[in-house]
């Protein structure tokens, strides 16, 4: 979506509306200038789903739009909705629930055909076909662990995770997941990295809400706090992007 913010008053936002027919919301009164260093008006930032950053500059530039693609496509598989795309009609309920994001009802409702499938072929066929995208679905989650583990961003992880698994409730990967999980708190190291990564988190919080100075503070006694463990290096990271905010 396309979002515009101005530090003006309504009553001039409505004339700009007004004057352009803009048919993209518009904030009036923002303050995010300062949160965003603005240095010149117009200023554009391409943000990512997940709140990364990936472009800034005069909206009239064209860098942006090649960045759109990959960006959509990300969110697209991060999102919790799934289209299976056309399936045997006796699919209808779990396709249903996977396009809604239910993915656990979904695993749920196609597991509610295997007595039928045990005397249709073609049933058996497109349950078995189903279930298998289903689990390679969840196998891209799966696969985020390992983004997540290579900086010590363990808590960020065990909220991601816990996200998947109230969205896959019910099904294998939620199980896997709950394993999973539970090795991480069980683990002394695992812990260390998740208690400084929620911290960490909470210093980056701190930041966008105007407190800059103590969220680098904070920031700079977890580095110390740190040292000897995967979790420094998303400090560093997180450190250096509040730094230059």
């Amino acid at each position: 979506m396309i979002l515009a913010l101005s530090d003006e008053s309504k009553s001039e936002v409505e004339k700009f509306i007004g004057t352009f027919k803009a048919t993209y919301p518009i904030g009036a009164g923002s303050n995010a200038s300062d949160r965003y260093g603005v240095q010149s008006i117009p200023q554009a930032f391409l943000i990512d789903h997940e709140g990364t950053v990936l472009w800034e500059g005069n909206p009239g530039r064209s860098e942006w739009v090649d960045l759109l693609p990959d960006a959509l496509a990300r969110a697209l598989d991060s999102s919790d909705a799934w289209d299976p795309g056309d399936r045997n009609a006796a699919l209808k309920r779990a396709v249903e629930a996977a396009r809604a994001g239910e993915m656990g009802k979904a695993w749920k409702e196609s597991e509610g055909l295997r007595t039928k499938a045990a005397t249709d072929g073609e049933i058996a066929a497109a349950l078995d076909g189903f279930q298998k995208d289903f689990l390679e679905r969840a196998a891209q989650r799966t696969q985020r662990k390992d983004q997540f583990l290579s900086n010590g961003r363990y808590w960020e992880a065990t909220v991601f995770f816990e996200r998947q698994m109230k969205v896959f409730a019910g099904s294998p990967p939620a199980e896997d997941w709950k394993v999973l999980l539970a090795g991480w708190k069980n683990d002394k190291t695992a812990k260390a990295n998740m208690e400084l990564d929620k911290k960490r988190l909470a210093a980056v919080d701190m930041a966008q809400a105007g407190e800059k100075e103590k969220a680098m503070k904070q920031l700079r006694s977890l580095k110390q706090k740190a040292e000897g463990l995967a979790v420094l290096k998303a400090i560093d990271e997180s450190y250096k992007k509040v730094g230059n905010s």
